[in-house]
């Protein structure tokens, strides 16, 4: 290489400087002198290079951000040319905010990485700790922790699940409640909203709805449209047919009920000659057996030789307390409930609630008068 002859009134300073320009041409670096250019740049065609650094990079130099980047850079950022990559500390947008973020390939956080919809409040994150999930907090003063959404596989045959769990409320703040909540709504003049939870089986295995420590409630419905009903029948299930009354319908019709005195039939379907149950109306339509008469129900069978007497009296009911006699005025014929109880014992008669008796089996009645009857006509 010739000798480089230096312009007038050159110093030293000047002919490193320009002796550095002349490496960057041949080398693709540029100095500037002392390592700074002065002043604004301004770069009206293209810019190439390999590695851009910021004055506070403090990682690895030269920069290599072919396998990813540099763990152990703590500041600045660094344009690895070579590689096409980047690596930076800290990214601000204008207010904090980007206006518009397109990713057109894959967006990955890394450990404990977070995407918020707010840095803090109400808010909906995606959230690496933990496993991949959701949180979404409601900025609730009584909130001890977020609700979450994510899945996992447990067991050793590798049970899928998805675990929603909702959010927990500080017990000593407030005395509250969690709920989940899942609304369906339609518009005017559409069909009713549905809310529909599929869960489907493989290889012939019926999917199986478990709740565990869980209370289900529902509308109390009507007979026409049950609370629990079929999807090929609605008008078929159990509702609620008033305080502590538990209903059965089918065809839009109540057909049974179960109240705190016991169970109710509307209407009788049985028949046959095997032992049957009857709505007893006297008793509110409660269930009873009507031909439980074969041996087959019955043991201890002795032949009554000696029948108690049960006699026969007149009497007025209390007015009001029959419909065809609401004076009281018409007599009647019959047996007193405590007559029959005094000759044939407690197990031949019914009681109230309280205790008292109510009414007798008129079925040991016939009984004993059938026996008398025989006795009389043997001594014939």
């Amino acid at each position: 290489m010739s000798a480089i002859p230096l312009p007038d009134g050159s110093n030293a300073a000047d002919m490193i400087r320009r002796l550095r320009a002349i490496d960057a041409e041949i080398f693709g670096t540029l100095y500037a002198n002392a390592g700074i250019i002065g002043g604004d740049v301004t770069i009206e065609g293209t810019l190439t290079g390999n590695d851009i650094l910021s004055s506070n990079w403090d990682g690895t130099i030269p920069v290599d951000l072919s396998g990813g980047a540099d763990g152990g850079a703590t500041a600045g950022y660094a344009l690895d040319g070579s590689a096409g990559a980047a690596q930076f500390q800290t990214i601000y947008a204008e207010s904090g905010e980007f206006g518009n973020f397109d990713i057109l390939g894959t967006l990955t956080m890394g450990a404990g990485g977070v995407l918020r919809t707010a840095a803090s409040g109400q808010r909906l994150e995606l959230a690496e700790s933990f496993g991949d999930r959701i949180n979404w907090y409601t900025a609730d003063a009584s909130e001890s922790s977020p609700g979450t959404l994510f899945g996992f596989y447990a067991g050793a045959a590798g049970t899928g699940h998805l675990q929603l769990n909702l959010h927990s409320p500080q017990n000593t703040t407030r005395s509250t409640q969690t709920r989940l909540e899942l609304k369906a709504q339609s518009a005017s003049g559409a069909s009713g909203p549905e809310v529909t939870v599929y869960a489907t089986g493989t290889y012939n295995i019926q999917p199986v709805a478990r709740f565990v420590d869980f209370i289900m409630r529902v509308d109390d419905g009507t007979e026409s449209a049950p609370g629990f009903a079929f999807n090929s029948s609605i008008a078929t299930g159990m509702y609620l047919l008033g305080a502590n009354i538990l209903a059965t319908a089918t065809g839009a019709g109540t057909r049974m009920y179960w109240d705190v005195n016991g169970t109710h039939l509307v209407t009788l379907g049985t028949t046959g000659s095997a032992a049957n149950l009857f709505a007893d109306t006297a008793l509110g339509n409660r269930i009873k057996r009507s031909t439980a008469s074969s041996r087959a129900y019955k043991t201890d069978i002795q032949p009554l030789t000696n029948p108690p007497i049960v006699h026969a009296s007149t009497f007025h009911y209390i007015p009001g307390y029959v419909d065809d006699d609401p004076k009281g005025k018409v007599m009647h014929y019959g047996f007193i409930a405590q007559d029959v109880q005094a000759a044939l014992g407690d197990d031949s008669v019914t009681y109230n609630e309280d205790g008292s008796v109510d009414d007798y089996n008129w079925k040991h009645i016939i009984a004993t008068l059938e026996a008398r009857i025989a006795i009389l006509e043997a001594r014939e």
